[in-house]
């Protein structure tokens, strides 16, 4: 089928001319985004009547194209989504998703001038092609990610894979640390199963494991494998006084390690 083109076409042709392209390409896309008219000898005269205006007017548009490419190429956009700990997207990012996140950041752009071989599905950061008029192409980059921390760790050049591997290396310490605590409650709730309040707690960590200890002296912490486990054996009771020894561990008067201070967030007390 033979169109006039009436602005460039990429791999296709300039304005102006006369082309033969299949028929599909031309109804699905050419006539219906306005970018050709049927090669009728009206049509072509029309053009010729109004080619001075449309190379005007197409060399203004372009201005502007450059004007903005000079703005946008290489500006990192932020796109949140849910995600698995693997990087795989619950969904899917979009073109529309990158028009959006362009668009709230300040720059006019159109999904339509978006090109994505197939939507982003996974985290990471992705350049993306924009194409600001048919004779100006730039290229931006979407930073998807779990959250704006994450985003920024990204932007800095760390990857979620790393991230995951170091998130685990720190909670596997935690978890050792959180067993050694299990094993001081162990030892020392053999000797009592008194309840505690926050008169009897001494200043020194020994005394603050012996308190914690006496207040959950009817659960076994060897038998917990994980804190939830843990917590899920404590009575309202035994939470009650937690919680008295929560608030002495919190208090102004007393100073904690950063090693008990996250001792203390993991068992759910500070």
């Amino acid at each position: 089928m033979k169109v006039i083109l009436i602005e460039r076409v990429a791999k296709i042709g300039q304005m102006g001319q006369v082309v033969d392209v299949k028929p599909g390409y031309a109804r699905n896309y050419l006539l219906p985004q306005r970018k050709a008219l049927e090669a009728t000898a009206q049509n072509i005269a029309a053009f010729e009547a109004r080619k001075k205006e449309l190379e005007a007017s197409n060399v203004e548009t372009k201005k502007e194209a450059l004007g903005l490419s000079k703005r946008i190429n290489g500006q990192e956009f932020v796109v949140v989504r849910s995600a698995s700990d693997s990087g795989a997207l619950y969904g899917s990012v979009t073109t529309r998703d990158a028009a959006e996140a362009a668009t709230a950041a300040g720059y006019t752009v159109d999904r339509k001038q978006v090109v994505l071989a197939a939507p982003i599905r996974y985290l990471g950061i992705h350049n993306v092609s924009v194409i600001l008029h048919p004779e100006v192409e730039t290229t931006i980059q979407l930073n998807v990610a779990r959250s704006a921390k994450e985003a920024a760790l990204q932007a800095g050049g760390r990857s979620i894979a790393e991230l995951a591997v170091e998130e685990a290396a720190a909670e596997l310490e935690l978890e050792l640390e959180l067993q050694e605590l299990f094993d001081d409650i162990g030892a020392a709730a053999a000797e009592t199963d008194e309840p505690v309040s926050g008169e009897d707690l001494g200043d020194n960590r020994f005394d603050q494991a012996l308190a914690i200890a006496r207040v959950s002296a009817r659960v076994s912490p060897k038998k917990a494998t994980s804190l939830s486990q843990f917590v899920a054996e404590l009575t309202d009771g035994q939470k009650t006084q937690i919680s008295a020894v929560a608030d002495f561990l919190n208090g102004a008067t007393l100073e904690i390690s950063e090693r008990e201070k996250r001792i203390n967030r993991l068992l759910g007390l500070g």
